[in-house]
This record gives structure tokens, sequence and C-alpha cells, in this order.
């Protein structure tokens, strides 16, 4: 039976994409042994087994400049205990095992799933001066390459992030972040008429990267639009959207199974929301494939209004 470990740090234990989508697609296979390690960062369980996949929490130190150092080691250690034939490694910042697991013989997949070298290097930039910034940036795509070619294979769910990497020579392949088909689609029955309530809708991690207040801004002035949102926030960014003019005219849900958002909210509703800032993470205005907010609207037959992202907008055109 061949292991396999997915390794993350920031991700959450039940991250949909990891859990759902990749490991329990293989473990759907036979021969598969999956693995998930992460940090308790994001939540407070113990270790469990989620439909055959063992999820791995390795508890964190509070001490800032240290800790990430210490779950690499512990996380290598857990590694280590497990000898799996493949790694699966989700963050940038977990790069520097990457070495230590190749003396070991074991099979490394990099998951480049945000621009982190323009990231990071924009960080630098802003806090000391563009000179540090352009300097950090030479040395993180340095970082990256020797990081890469140490590996047997890079996955990416944004196309530019893997024409820029496939030049390594490493086996690459584009991966985007699509709903799960397995799920059924829903058909709306009717247009939008202009005459009767409209309501718009968001579901996911509600931060203020999707524009919330823009969007209830937007909506002080109009008096027939409802927003539903659904999804984990923050408790200040909470009490921001409720000190809005609009949220008399907004109906937040809490964190919700998905299956309530998919029979239960999208259903009423006529249009989904996706106004994602520009970042560098996901390549300013190029976009990212990475979410799938889009796709979980079309899905579900909504009408969408979402960010101009050079990618979003030549699905929106043509599709």
């Amino acid at each position: 039976m061949k292991r396999i470990v997915h390794l993350g740090y920031f991700h959450r234990f039940d991250d949909v994409r990891i859990v759902e989508k990749e490991c329990a697609t293989l473990n759907e296979l036979e021969n598969y042994e999956l693995t998930y390690i992460t940090s308790n960062r994001n939540c407070s369980i113990e270790d469990i087994v989620n439909n055959g996949i063992r999820i791995k929490v390795i508890p964190i130190i509070n001490r800032r400049f240290i800790r990430l150092f210490v779950f690499i080691k512990d996380a290598y250690k857990e590694i280590c205990k497990i000898n799996p034939d493949v790694c699966h490694i989700h963050e940038f910042i977990l790069l520097p095992i990457v070495n230590r697991l190749k003396k070991k013989n074991i099979k490394i997949i990099i998951d480049l799933h945000e621009n982190d070298v323009e990231d990071r290097s924009k960080f630098f930039e802003n806090r000391f001066g563009k000179l540090i910034g352009k300097l950090s940036k030479k040395i993180l795509i340095w970082y990256e390459k020797k990081k890469v070619l140490q590996s047997n294979g890079v996955i990416s769910v944004t196309p530019q992030i893997i024409d820029r990497v496939k030049v390594y020579g490493v086996n690459t392949i584009l991966l985007p972040n699509y709903p799960l088909i397995r799920e059924t689609p829903i058909t709306k029955k009717t247009h939008v008429k202009y005459n009767k309530e409209i309501k718009i809708c968001f579901a996911g991690g509600v931060y203020d990267i999707w524009n919330h207040l823009n969007i209830m801004k937007a909506m002080e002035d109009i008096d027939n639009i409802y927003y539903l949102i659904a999804g984990r926030i923050e408790q200040h960014y909470l009490e921001e959207l409720k000190n809005n003019d609009s949220w008399n005219k907004t109906d937040y849900y809490g964190v919700i199974p998905h299956t309530d958002v998919i029979n239960n909210i999208y259903p009423q509703c006529d249009v989904g929301m996706a106004l994602l800032q520009y970042n560098v993470g996901w390549l300013g205005k190029d976009g990212t494939l990475g979410n799938t907010k889009l796709f979980e609207y079309m899905q579900a037959g909504l009408a969408v209004i979402c960010t101009d992202f050079k990618l979003w907008r030549e699905i929106i055109e043509k599709y």
C-alpha cells in the first residue's frame, strides 16, 4: 500500500480542496493510505479519521518568530513515522522541509496555490522600500527555483504560475479548483424581474477581500435588494458590517453546511457576488482559478457579478 502525506500550515483541518477533493479522490482508489498534517492555528480539534483519511493536527507554540520552525520540526518527525512514498506540500513557507524529505527518498509535490514570490516581495517593498523589495524578489525567485528543482512535480491553480515554473524542466500540471461535480446543479426557473425583491448572495469565508462593505454601500439606495451571507467571519469584521446602513437588508446565516447553501440559499437568490480584490497573490488583474465562487454560482444557475480578472472575464464572456 502506498502512503501519501499532505502537509499544510495555515490551511484548516477541513480544507475542502485538500481533504474533500485531493485526499478523497485518492482515497477512493485502492492501495493508498492518506494522511493530512496541519497546525492548530485555525482549529482546536484532536487527531481524527475522516472517511478513511487520517488528519493529524500539530499544536504550535505562541512565540511568533520560532513557531513555524518548531512546526516544521514536529511535522518532519511525524512524516518520518509515516514513511510515505509521496509528500504533497501546500504552502510556500513549508518549502524548507523539502531537502530533508528528499534525503529520505520521499517524492515531493509542491503546490504553488498562490503567487507567493510576488506577494512576499511586495510585502518587503511596502515595509522597507523598493530596493529591498527588488532584492527580496530575486532571492525568492532563486529559492523557489531551487526547491522546485528538488521536487518531483508542481501543481498550481493558475496558468501564469505554471508557465513560469515549467521552464525549470520539472513536471507541472494546472489543476483549477473547480466545484465538486458530484453536487447536483440547480436550475433557475425565471429571469430577474425588476419589480420584485432581488436577492444577492455570498457563501464562504467572509473576509474584507470580498468587498462586502462596498457591496452593502452600493445597496443603500436600492429598495428591493437583499444580501444573503453565509460563512465563517471574525467578530470585528462582523461588527463593521452590522454598522453599515444596509445591514437591515442583510441576512447573515453564520457557518452552515455546504449542502444547506446549495439547497436553501442559492435557490432563493438571483445573483452570486464574487468581487474579489486585486492582489499580487493572484496576479493582480490576471486573476486565479484557485477560487470556486464563480463556478459554484454558475453551477447553481445564478447570474454572477464578479471582479474583471482576465481569467474570469474570458469565462464570463464565453459562457
